[in-house]
């Protein structure tokens, strides 16, 4: 069974979404998080969890982009920051999502940005989006544009 956690930082009001997290149970232990599931306990801001890669993604609702009139993507651009390559991926009603690599080039400490390009076959009134980590890069995504081109109707 997957297990979905949210986290919540109260600093910022950030919240991440981490997938596939095997624990039943955390508490704060003064400034220390601590887990537990059936094989024990477990210190998330331990070294010894140093190397642990985790998966996270985000997905935002469906949506009609303000037009009930059946549109398509020609680009979508993502503001944000990452630690390396992630995925966006995007689809149309109810079909299957159609993934692209997502690469925020930045310098420094400085949001960096992309363009993905859309896809004409892909066609529908309501869409939605997706942005996931791979090897379990960490990400904060703080922008989503997208040009969408209405289709002319028959």
């Amino acid at each position: 069974m997957a297990k979905l956690v949210l986290a919540l930082n109260i600093q910022n009001g950030a919240v991440s979404q981490y997938t596939d997290f095997d624990f039943d149970t955390a508490v704060a232990a003064g400034k220390q998080p601590v887990c537990g599931n059936n094989r024990g306990l477990f210190l998330l801001e331990s070294s010894q969890n140093d190397e642990a890669q985790i998966n996270a993604h985000f997905t935002l609702p469906r949506t009609d982009m303000g037009s009930t009139k059946e549109k398509h993507a020609r680009a979508f651009i993502v503001g944000g920051q990452s630690s390396g390559p992630l995925t966006f991926s995007f689809c149309a009603d109810d079909r299957e999502f159609f993934t692209k690599p997502l690469r925020l080039e930045h310098f420094g400490l400085k949001q960096g940005q992309s363009k993905i390009m859309g896809r004409r076959d892909v066609r529908g009134r309501r869409w939605q989006l997706r942005i996931a980590n791979t090897n379990g890069h960490d990400f904060s995504i703080d922008a989503i544009d997208g040009l969408f081109i209405e289709t002319p109707s028959k």
